[in-house]
Order: structure tokens, then sequence, then C-alpha cells
């Protein structure tokens, strides 16, 4: 099967989407369209249904009683791309696969004529010009992820706000009032007075930002940062779908909250803080919807430590770095050994222990190190 999917992006970061499907052999068909679609149409008309995917950035198109060997779909994206901070990140929000069933053709996508700059890692692509990427693929393929700008845009991110008592939540205009925007909110809500009195932590309010993939590796290699000087929390927008719906990006909401309320243990390892962030991540799911799940995924980064325990020594090293950020090996090995160190330390001392540091390391001699601090975690 030949599926070509074309994608026109306009200044804004809107997208027309037109997708030519060929030798079609199969009576239905699926396709994975991104979660902010509008205004699908397919060619010549075919009765389709609409499955919805709970937690992921992306729908299921399912095309029934096909009797033709060729049609086509075609639909508008939004946020197609997504500008951030000086540059537009294309797929920005959403992550997933152009074709279920294995197929081949290509990926065309035009950028507005005025751009000026590309940076891709995607391999395999051609340029025809300075504003039309082609890539050609079989068997499945992901969206291509990649950040341009234009010579003529505006310096300013529109970005939405939402806020609440202890939230200022930051999000892409077309996600407003979605229900996973809510969610966020209200999971944060739910568990602040715990958190705060847990982490014993002065922070007040949270200033949270669903950011695009790809920017400063989120998406790829990290899925959050928090920044120690200001506190301010960035989370891949990908995740966004399933805050307070899904275990995984729900802890990782947590993850970086509990960074954000213990700014003091800047100054202690890396290994410590990643520690008390992944122990406080899954305590902090067991309060919400989500708690019936919130065990399972804690056992499954403790089996992801006794498969890891030969990379044991790297979470040793005093502030982590790329030996551990850029292995794909390494790095969830050092996650699910430091789940287990803060639930070891957890049992032991309880979450008072937290808040005695100095009895846990000599903070006057840290702090004397001639350490490099990167000023955010992950």
């Amino acid at each position: 099967m030949k599926v070509n999917w074309h994608f026109i992006v306009d200044t804004f970061g809107d997208t027309y989407v037109a997708v030519s499907v060929d030798n079609i052999i199969a009576s239905s068909l699926d396709f994975k369209l991104p979660k902010t679609y509008e205004s699908l149409g397919i060619t010549p008309n075919a009765y389709y249904t609409i499955v919805p995917e709970n937690s992921a950035s992306w729908d299921r198109l399912r095309i029934h009683n096909i009797n033709v060997t060729s049609l086509t779909f075609n639909f508008n994206w939004p946020d197609g791309a997504f500008q951030y901070k000086g540059w537009f990140y294309f797929a920005g929000q959403e992550n997933f696969e152009l074709s279920i069933t294995p197929a081949f053709g290509n990926i065309t996508i035009e950028l507005p004529r005025n751009t000026w700059e590309i940076l891709i890692d995607e391999p395999d692509f051609t340029q025809p010009n300075n504003y039309t990427l082609v890539f050609a693929y079989s068997d499945t393929r992901q969206i291509p992820h990649f950040r341009y700008r234009l010579t003529e845009q505006s310096s300013v991110d529109v970005l939405q706000l939402e806020t609440s008592e202890h939230v200022n939540l930051r999000y892409h205009p077309v996600m407003a009032g979605k229900p996973w925007i809510n969610k966020t909110v209200e999971v944060i809500e739910q568990t602040w007075s715990w958190l705060k009195t847990t982490l014993n932590g002065t922070l007040n309010p949270v200033n949270l930002a669903f950011v695009p993939y790809g920017y400063n590796r989120l998406g790829t290699t990290f899925g959050g940062f928090t920044y120690y000087g200001s506190r301010n929390i960035e989370i891949v927008a990908t995740s966004q779908f399933g805050m307070g719906f899904d275990d995984e990006d729900t802890a990782l909401l947590f993850h970086e909250l509990t960074h954000a309320f213990t700014p003091l243990l800047e100054d202690l390892p890396s290994f410590y803080s990643e520690a008390i962030a992944q122990d406080t991540s899954y305590d902090a799911l067991k309060r919400t919807d989500l708690n019936s799940s919130a065990e399972s995924l804690e056992e499954r980064s403790f089996e992801i430590a006794y498969e890891g325990v030969g990379f044991l020594h790297y979470i040793w090293i005093w502030k982590w770095n790329d030996t551990i950020y850029n292995n794909p090996v390494i790095l969830p090995a050092a996650y699910g050994i430091t789940a287990f160190l803060g639930d070891y330390m957890t049992h032991l001392g309880g979450y008072q222990a937290y808040n005695r540091l100095d009895q846990i390391f000599n903070k006057t001699a840290i702090m004397a190190l001639d350490e490099p601090k990167t000023g955010k975690v992950y």
C-alpha cells in the first residue's frame, strides 16, 4: 500500500494535511490523526469512525467497507507547528505513527516561503527548495519532528494562561478547555497540601508550561525540566494528554513538582534529589484517581533497577551528565535505581528524613565544592 502525506504549514503554524492512499487491497484501514484535527473529509465518500485514544496525543481514524483501490482524506491541524522561544516546532504537541498498517510513500512538508533556518535531526530527507522537506519511508513511520524559524515572525509566544489557587499553567491556545488541561490543574490542587507538608516546601504557586516536543531535548531525552532558580517547570507537550489519566505522565508531573518544592537539593548529588522525586511521585499518585496503578508503576521501576544493577556506578556521578542522559540503556536504569533508593530512605526514616539534610550530608562542605551547577533538573 502506498500512502503519501502532504503538510502545508502557514506562517502561524496552522497546517493543512492531505493524504493519498493507493494500491488498497483491504476492506478497512486504520490511521492515526493528531488529537487536534479539524474538518476531516474523505474522497470518495466513505463510512468511517473516530476511536478516541485516552491519554494519547492522537485518535484513531478507521475507514470501513472500502471498495476502491485508492482514496484521499484531508484535515486541518491548527497546532501543526508550535511557536516557542523564537522557533516553530513541527509536530510540537503530538507524536504518532503516520501509518498503522505497513506502507511506503513520501512525507512532504511545505513550510512558509519566508523560512530561513531549519534544524533537523531526522535522517533520510531531501530538500528540493529552501522551504520544503521530503521524507521517503517504508513500513511504519513516526511523524517527523524538527524546528524552523521565519525571516519575519512575532517574538512573543502566544500561550494560554490557566490559573488556580496554586497553579499558573501555560499551554498552546488550541488546548483551552480540553479535559487534560482541567485534569492537570485538578491533580496538582488535589495533592498540593500533602506535597507541601511532606516536602516542607515554600512554593506557591507553581509555574508550569507545556512546551514543544524537541525543545531542549524534551520528548527525545527528557520528559520535563525544573529550573531551581525560578522553580518554573517545563513538561513536553506530548505528555499533557495523559495528565490525570495516565500513570506515567502524571507521575512525571509529580516528579517535577517535587524538584520545585525542594530547591535546597540543588547542592546535593543528583542521585539524592532524583531518589526523592521518584519516590514522592509514586506516593503522590496514590492520592489521585490513579491509585490502583501507582503500585504497579513503582514495581516496574524496581524491575528496571534490578535489570540495570550493572550500571549502579553511574548514578554516583555527582551531577548527572550526558554520560547518563545520552544513553538509552543507562538512563532508565538510573531512574529505576533512584526509585529504589527513595523507597528505601522513606521506609528507613520517613519523609522527615528529607528535611534533615545536614544529618545526611555535610551541607557546608557540599556548598564549598567547586562543582558545576546545571541550574535545572530532570
